[in-house]
Order: structure tokens, then sequence, then C-alpha cells
């Protein structure tokens, strides 16, 4: 889905709303995004998806095998680095049927207890 049937999609189930609102409710989205990552490392929109900003330590330099070859070689050291993640919420995962929706009508278990 682009962009513009994405806009032209939820205008289409908010009536009232205009392709202009929901371009506009878009960038807001960004910026808020956006701000949110700089500032707390993590962005969610409920009932959808957790995005989380991860720090990647740096790599060291080191020998490996060329698998085709069995030549050892140099594999070049990395910087540290940044890592957008994003986890699909339960909410949606249960709408797509990815997962299924689960009751919780059964009591806990208890904990055993050791006797003495």
């Amino acid at each position: 889905m682009t962009k513009t049937e994405l806009i032209a999609a939820v205008a289409g189930e908010m009536d009232g709303t205009t392709k202009s609102h929901v371009r506009g409710f878009l960038v807001a989205l960004n910026t808020v995004a956006a701000k949110s990552l700089r500032k707390d490392k993590k962005f969610v929109i409920p009932g959808v998806v957790k995005f989380q900003l991860v720090n990647v330590p740096a790599k060291a330099e080191r020998k490996a095998r060329n698998p085709a070859t069995g030549k050892e070689m140099t594999v070049a050291a990395k910087p540290p680095s940044k890592k957008l993640k994003a986890r699909f919420l339960k909410a949606i995962k249960v709408e797509v049927g990815v997962v299924a929706a689960t009751e919780k009508t059964a009591a806990p278990k208890a904990k055993k207890t050791a006797k003495k």
C-alpha cells in the first residue's frame, strides 16, 4: 500500500475527514514519533506497533574463515551504531490472525511450597 492509497483508505473509513486532514495527521505522527524516539528511545501506536531505538555496541576486528576457499581473512571492525526495531502488538496480531485470541478465564496455577 502506498502513502496515497493509505491516505485515501483512512479518509474513506472516517466520515467527514478529508485526505488533506489525514495527510496532515501522518506528518504530525511522523514528527511526534521522531521526537519520542530521540528523547525516550521508544514510540508506541497503541494496539498496533511499538518502535524502539537500540544502541548497537562497537565490534572489534576479528579473524574469520572464507567458507568457499577455507582461507583465513580479517573482518573489519564496526563502529557503534543505532538500530530501529518495530514490534507489532498483540491486538493487531489477533486482528490479522497471526496469533489466536486467548481468554484469561482459567485461574493461575498455585505455586508449590516445600514441606518442612
